[in-house]
């Protein structure tokens, strides 16, 4: 993030950060670990909530630097929407999601209207990084012709 982020909270895809940081070639699971956990203090500090998927609760210790983590069973999407949407209720601060994964901002386009959540779609190769806001997705028409394909395909 660039530019003050003191009111800003930030939801991460634990999959995206993997694409984010730069392995250290021959280096241990415990020096990589360092490394991931020096880039999110870096650059999100204790304002942060990792959202993992297909790992151990052992594997991800983040306890040690002051790092929420979050390990997801199933779909992480799902978790990460809805860890964002119960961050914002509990400290009533703007938070923003960082991924790759284009079916968080079709998760993001249908949260509570009352939350307005920025999504921040990182980018890759020469995909640039693109910003979203759950308000400016519900006030499209992307809702609306969702939830008519749906009904379309009949869908439950």
């Amino acid at each position: 993030p660039v530019g003050n982020t003191d009111n800003l909270y930030f939801v991460l895809d634990g999959g995206c950060l993997i694409h984010r940081v730069v392995w250290p070639k021959q280096d241990t699971f415990g020096d990589v670990n360092t490394t991931y956990m020096s880039y999110m203090k870096r650059h999100y500090d204790d304002k942060v909530t990792v959202v993992f998927v297909g790992y151990t609760e052992s594997s991800v210790n983040t306890k040690n630097v002051g790092i929420c983590t979050f390990v997801a069973t199933d779909d992480a999407d799902v978790h990460i929407v809805k860890t964002t949407i119960e961050t914002y209720e509990k400290i009533k601060k703007q938070v923003v999601v960082i991924a790759q994964d284009v079916d968080l901002v079709l998760l993001i386009a249908l949260t509570p209207v009352y939350v307005d959540i920025l999504m921040l779609k990182v980018g890759k190769g020469k995909v640039k990084d693109r910003f979203y806001s759950s308000k400016a997705l519900q006030n499209s028409n992307l809702v609306i012709e969702c939830k008519k394909i749906h009904s379309l395909r009949s869908c439950d």
